[in-house]
This record gives C-alpha cells, structure tokens and sequence, in this order.
C-alpha cells in the first residue's frame, strides 16, 4: 500500500470509528463493534481503534473478543495502562460472571444451603 492510500485507509477508517463512538455512547455495543470492526479491517494496527472495540466487546460481555484485542494492542503498544487496566478487569468480571453463573445453577437445582454457597 502506497502512502496516498495509507492516508486513505486512515481517513475512512476514522470516519467509520466515529460512527461506532456515536453507537457506543448511544449503547448500541452491537452496531459499535462492527462499526470498530470495520475500520480496523482498513488500519488493523490502531491502538485507537482496538481499544474502542474492546470497550464494546466487553459491554457486549464478549470477554475473548475483548481479551483478544487488548492483547493484540499490549503487543503493539505494551505501556498502554488502559488496555493492561481493561484486561485485568475482563478477566476478572469473566470468572464473577462464571461464579453467578455456577451459584444460579446450584440454586436452581436446590442446592442453596449457606454452607453450598460459601464454599463456592
């Protein structure tokens, strides 16, 4: 790719992530990811662009997607605080949710003894 279509790429690619802020802070998340999705097919190495979708992929609960992002940013940009921040707390609201989860399902069943749920 030459640099007047690099320039291209970034021009559109920005434009669509825009779209996808407006999306996200009207919390369509759905709309938002593929809209960051989209531009990061044209600049698949913005950090800018990586970090927005995995705030929506992370409102979406879609904790791999977002783990995954966030990992591909900390190779391309590690002393990005932000998306180290994010990815400790994906990990962490990942196994909440698996406990709520695995505690639903216990209660569910009728094991929902006190000493069934503190052992869990």
């Amino acid at each position: 790719m030459d640099d007047i279509e690099a320039v291209k790429a970034q021009v559109m690619a920005t434009t669509i992530a825009n779209e996808g802020v407006l999306k996200y802070q009207n919390r369509d998340y759905q709309a938002a990811k593929a809209l960051f999705e989209k531009a990061l097919r044209l600049v698949p190495s913005s950090t800018d662009i990586l970090l927005k979708f995995a705030r929506a992929a992370l409102a979406l609960e879609q904790f791999k997607e977002t783990s995954d992002a966030l990992t591909k940013l900390l190779a391309l940009d590690p002393n990005n605080t932000e998306a180290r921040e994010m990815l400790e707390n994906c990990s962490q609201e990942k196994y909440m949710k698996e406990i709520v989860k695995a505690m639903s399902h216990e209660i569910k069943k009728g094991n929902h003894t006190n000493s069934n749920c503190i052992a869990q």
